[in-house]
């Protein structure tokens, strides 16, 4: 009987717990909104830097005005003359350079170029001179969070950097943000240091990740990552190897220049929210059906069509398991990840 008795009671125990289990997945289930986090941007430094980078060349330091405005707010972009004159010549190579609330840095000499414009004639301006071998940006958008930027090295550009198999351009992307969204990531700030770039970078982060090399630092109190699309593998002519990308990122890191931006108003944090989930789907959400794939990219650079099952062995799983892509969301999941469904 005090057998029975306790079976029972560690039934009821372990129902309990169940319950409060399945109470907090329900509270778990909620969803909020990350939390953001604003820049505070140190625009002394970033006129400091400036000041060191165009007094490299004498013959263009007297063309700024690098004296600070103290009687105006440090959020109008008057109050930093230098800027201005700065955003005013690199907004011709680098449109809407001047949205930016973030010092924007890119591979590019503005020192140099404006010397070289000067004394040269037009013809004799080729921008890979200021770039560091770097082709003219293939993407560059500024606005209000920051700017993003992508630049290509071609095969064999630049005298010291070694051979690679790899025979198409290398894109490097820069990428720098006044906002930082708080996702809670384990992998967050992990990554190893570049002792080349210490000297330069003392913060700088190398890690690979999701299909990519990134590197990530803190200037003026803002977040950059500059990042190469490869795979950690062995190096092919079609395929960029990450030990391939190494020394492409670094030499764009070692060139990046402060090249434009403005201040703003500060921007305040964010605290998370709570989101109510919404009951009745909204008409604008659409999705392709089962098999539905973009155009040339399943196997053999077929379409697929929506009337068949995606592959021949997934279909025959789904016949002999008795399973429906579409009733079985784990099942269908699988199909999708490596044939580029959705």
């Amino acid at each position: 009987m005090a057998s029975g008795a306790s079976t029972f009671a560690a039934r009821l125990q372990l129902a309990f717990f169940l319950f409060v289990a399945s109470a907090n997945a329900l509270a778990a289930d909620e969803f909020r909104s990350p939390a953001i986090s604003a820049a505070r941007v140190d625009w002394r430094a970033a006129l400091d830097q400036l000041r060191a980078e165009i007094g490299t060349k004498p013959s263009v330091a007297p063309a700024f005005a690098f004296a600070r405005r103290y009687r105006l707010a440090a959020s109008d972009p008057r109050s930093l003359p230098a800027f201005v004159q700065l955003n005013a010549t690199t907004s011709q190579i680098f449109t809407g350079i001047g949205r930016s609330t973030i010092p924007v840095l890119l591979p590019f000499d503005a020192a140099t170029y404006l010397e070289a414009r000067w004394t040269d004639t037009p013809e004799s301006l080729s921008l890979a001179r200021f770039q560091a071998d770097f082709r003219p940006a293939n993407v560059f958008d500024a606005g209000p969070a920051g700017y993003d930027a992508v630049f290509s090295l071609e095969p064999g550009a630049g005298s010291d950097m070694p051979r690679r198999i790899f025979a198409k351009p290398v894109e490097v992307q820069i990428t720098g943000s006044l906002l930082t969204y708080d996702l809670n990531d384990p992998l967050g700030g992990r990554g190893e240091p570049v002792k080349s770039l210490a000297a330069q970078y003392p913060d700088l982060r190398r890690f690979i990740r999701e299909g990519y090399v990134r590197y990530a630092f803190t200037r003026f109190g803002v977040p950059y990552v500059v990042s190469i699309q490869c795979l950690d593998s062995v190096a092919k002519a079609k395929r960029l190897a990450c030990r391939e990308a190494y020394p492409v990122a670094e030499r764009f890191l070692k060139a990046l220049h402060v090249a434009g931006g403005l201040p703003s108003r500060p921007r305040m944090d964010l605290a998370p929210e709570s989101v109510e989930r919404p009951f009745a789907m909204s008409p604008d959400f659409t999705y392709r059906p089962p098999g539905d794939i973009v155009a040339h990219s399943a196997s053999r650079k077929l379409n697929g069509a929506s009337t068949i099952p995606p592959t021949r062995r997934f279909a025959f799983r789904c016949r002999r398991r008795r399973l429906s892509p579409i009733r079985n969301p784990s099942a269908r999941a699988r199909a999708t990840s490596s044939t580029n469904l959705l």
